[in-house]
Protein backbone atom coordinates (compact mmCIF):
# COMPACT_ATOMS: atom_id res chain seq x y z
CA UNK A 1 0.00 0.00 0.00
CA UNK A 2 1.13 3.55 -0.76
CA UNK A 3 0.61 6.30 1.80
CA UNK A 4 0.23 9.76 0.27
CA UNK A 5 0.85 12.60 2.71
CA UNK A 6 -0.17 16.02 1.40
CA UNK A 7 1.28 19.00 3.22
CA UNK A 8 -0.23 19.98 6.55
CA UNK A 9 1.74 23.22 6.79
CA UNK A 10 -0.63 26.14 7.20
CA UNK A 11 -0.35 29.65 5.82
CA UNK A 12 1.84 28.77 2.85
CA UNK A 13 0.25 30.78 0.06
CA UNK A 14 1.01 30.44 -3.64
CA UNK A 15 2.18 33.68 -5.20
CA UNK A 16 -0.47 33.37 -7.96
CA UNK A 17 -3.65 31.40 -8.55
CA UNK A 18 -5.26 31.66 -5.11
CA UNK A 19 -3.91 28.32 -3.87
CA UNK A 20 -2.21 27.41 -0.64
CA UNK A 21 0.04 24.40 -0.11
CA UNK A 22 -2.52 22.35 1.82
CA UNK A 23 -5.20 22.69 -0.88
CA UNK A 24 -2.79 22.13 -3.78
CA UNK A 25 -1.13 19.02 -2.34
CA UNK A 26 -4.48 17.55 -1.21
CA UNK A 27 -5.80 17.88 -4.77
CA UNK A 28 -2.52 16.46 -6.09
CA UNK A 29 -2.81 13.44 -3.75
CA UNK A 30 -6.36 12.73 -4.95
CA UNK A 31 -5.18 12.89 -8.57
CA UNK A 32 -2.24 10.58 -7.87
CA UNK A 33 -4.61 8.11 -6.18
CA UNK A 34 -6.87 8.23 -9.25
CA UNK A 35 -3.90 7.29 -11.47
CA UNK A 36 -3.04 4.47 -9.06
CA UNK A 37 -6.60 3.14 -9.10
CA UNK A 38 -5.46 -0.48 -9.41
CA UNK A 39 -3.10 -0.12 -6.44
CA UNK A 40 -4.20 0.44 -2.84
CA UNK A 41 -3.47 3.95 -1.52
CA UNK A 42 -4.26 5.91 1.59
CA UNK A 43 -4.28 9.71 1.82
CA UNK A 44 -3.26 11.32 5.10
CA UNK A 45 -5.62 13.54 7.02
CA UNK A 46 -4.35 17.12 6.83
CA UNK A 47 -5.15 17.56 10.53
CA UNK A 48 -2.74 14.83 11.61
CA UNK A 49 0.72 15.74 12.82
CA UNK A 50 3.80 14.00 11.44
CA UNK A 51 3.97 11.29 14.14
CA UNK A 52 0.27 10.44 13.71
CA UNK A 53 0.77 10.19 9.96
CA UNK A 54 3.72 7.82 10.31
CA UNK A 55 1.74 5.63 12.71
CA UNK A 56 -1.28 5.62 10.36
CA UNK A 57 0.98 4.50 7.53
CA UNK A 58 2.07 1.34 9.38
CA UNK A 59 1.99 -1.59 6.99
CA UNK A 60 2.44 0.54 3.88
CA UNK A 61 5.41 0.01 1.58
CA UNK A 62 5.86 3.66 0.56
CA UNK A 63 5.33 6.99 2.32
CA UNK A 64 5.17 9.83 -0.21
CA UNK A 65 5.06 13.30 1.34
CA UNK A 66 3.83 15.99 -1.06
CA UNK A 67 5.01 19.57 -0.66
CA UNK A 68 5.97 22.61 -2.70
CA UNK A 69 9.10 24.62 -2.06
CA UNK A 70 10.15 28.25 -2.00
CA UNK A 71 13.06 30.62 -2.06
CA UNK A 72 13.57 34.00 -0.56
CA UNK A 73 14.22 35.67 -3.91
CA UNK A 74 11.10 34.41 -5.76
CA UNK A 75 13.30 33.02 -8.55
CA UNK A 76 13.91 29.42 -7.51
CA UNK A 77 12.75 26.62 -9.78
CA UNK A 78 13.07 22.88 -9.69
CA UNK A 79 11.95 19.76 -7.91
CA UNK A 80 13.73 18.68 -4.75
CA UNK A 81 13.22 15.16 -3.34
CA UNK A 82 14.38 14.00 0.09
CA UNK A 83 15.35 10.41 0.89
CA UNK A 84 16.47 8.33 3.88
CA UNK A 85 20.19 7.49 3.62
CA UNK A 86 19.75 4.01 5.12
CA UNK A 87 17.16 3.01 2.51
CA UNK A 88 18.49 2.40 -1.01
CA UNK A 89 14.92 2.19 -2.34
CA UNK A 90 14.25 5.66 -0.89
CA UNK A 91 17.28 7.07 -2.72
CA UNK A 92 16.36 5.34 -5.99
CA UNK A 93 12.76 6.56 -5.82
CA UNK A 94 13.76 10.12 -4.87
CA UNK A 95 16.20 10.17 -7.80
CA UNK A 96 13.60 8.84 -10.25
CA UNK A 97 10.98 11.34 -9.06
CA UNK A 98 13.40 14.27 -9.25
CA UNK A 99 14.54 13.28 -12.73
CA UNK A 100 11.03 12.69 -14.09
CA UNK A 101 9.50 15.83 -12.59
CA UNK A 102 12.46 17.91 -13.79
CA UNK A 103 11.99 16.52 -17.31
CA UNK A 104 8.27 17.32 -17.18
CA UNK A 105 8.72 20.97 -16.17
CA UNK A 106 9.53 23.39 -19.03
CA UNK A 107 11.26 25.80 -16.63
CA UNK A 108 14.98 25.23 -16.10
CA UNK A 109 15.84 24.28 -12.51
CA UNK A 110 17.92 26.65 -10.42
CA UNK A 111 18.35 24.39 -7.40
CA UNK A 112 21.87 23.21 -6.61
CA UNK A 113 20.64 19.69 -5.79
CA UNK A 114 17.45 17.89 -6.71
CA UNK A 115 18.01 14.85 -4.45
CA UNK A 116 18.85 15.53 -0.81
CA UNK A 117 19.53 13.40 2.28
CA UNK A 118 16.49 14.08 4.46
CA UNK A 119 18.30 13.08 7.64
CA UNK A 120 20.95 15.79 7.50
CA UNK A 121 19.28 18.60 5.62
CA UNK A 122 19.93 21.17 8.33
CA UNK A 123 23.23 19.89 9.68
CA UNK A 124 22.10 17.59 12.48
CA UNK A 125 18.36 18.16 11.99
CA UNK A 126 16.23 15.87 9.86
CA UNK A 127 12.93 15.97 8.01
CA UNK A 128 10.23 14.37 10.19
CA UNK A 129 8.44 12.90 7.17
CA UNK A 130 11.62 11.03 6.31
CA UNK A 131 12.66 9.93 9.80
CA UNK A 132 9.30 8.89 11.29
CA UNK A 133 8.03 6.63 8.47
CA UNK A 134 11.45 4.95 8.26
CA UNK A 135 11.18 4.16 11.99
CA UNK A 136 8.00 2.24 11.01
CA UNK A 137 9.93 0.30 8.35
CA UNK A 138 8.38 2.28 5.48
CA UNK A 139 10.35 3.66 2.52
CA UNK A 140 9.92 7.44 2.66
CA UNK A 141 10.33 10.18 0.05
CA UNK A 142 9.37 13.81 0.43
CA UNK A 143 8.72 15.62 -2.86
CA UNK A 144 8.93 19.38 -3.12
CA UNK A 145 7.30 19.53 -6.54
CA UNK A 146 8.45 23.06 -7.42
CA UNK A 147 8.50 26.62 -6.05
CA UNK A 148 5.19 28.19 -5.05
CA UNK A 149 6.71 31.68 -4.69
CA UNK A 150 8.15 32.00 -8.20
CA UNK A 151 5.31 33.29 -10.42
CA UNK A 152 6.46 31.22 -13.42
CA UNK A 153 6.79 27.90 -11.57
CA UNK A 154 3.64 28.62 -9.58
CA UNK A 155 1.60 28.98 -12.77
CA UNK A 156 3.16 25.73 -14.04
CA UNK A 157 2.29 23.90 -10.79
CA UNK A 158 -1.34 24.91 -11.12
CA UNK A 159 -1.68 24.45 -14.87
CA UNK A 160 0.12 21.12 -15.04
CA UNK A 161 -1.20 19.54 -11.86
CA UNK A 162 -2.80 16.58 -13.65
CA UNK A 163 0.40 15.85 -15.61
CA UNK A 164 2.39 16.17 -12.38
CA UNK A 165 0.09 13.69 -10.63
CA UNK A 166 0.38 11.23 -13.52
CA UNK A 167 4.18 11.57 -13.54
CA UNK A 168 4.39 10.93 -9.79
CA UNK A 169 2.03 7.93 -9.99
CA UNK A 170 3.88 6.35 -12.92
CA UNK A 171 7.22 6.88 -11.18
CA UNK A 172 6.27 5.43 -7.78
CA UNK A 173 4.31 2.40 -9.02
CA UNK A 174 7.38 0.26 -9.89
CA UNK A 175 8.71 0.89 -6.35
CA UNK A 176 5.48 -0.10 -4.56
Amino acid sequence: MIYLAPSNLERIRFVTGGYDEIRYTAELARSIKRYLSDYPCMIADAQHKFKERAEAAAGCSLYIALNTNFSHDYKAAGTVCYFHPDDSKSLALATALANNLTALCPIAPTREKSVVDGMSIYGTLCVAEIQLPREQGITPVLIEVNAHDNPETCRWLIGASDEIAKCIAETILPFA
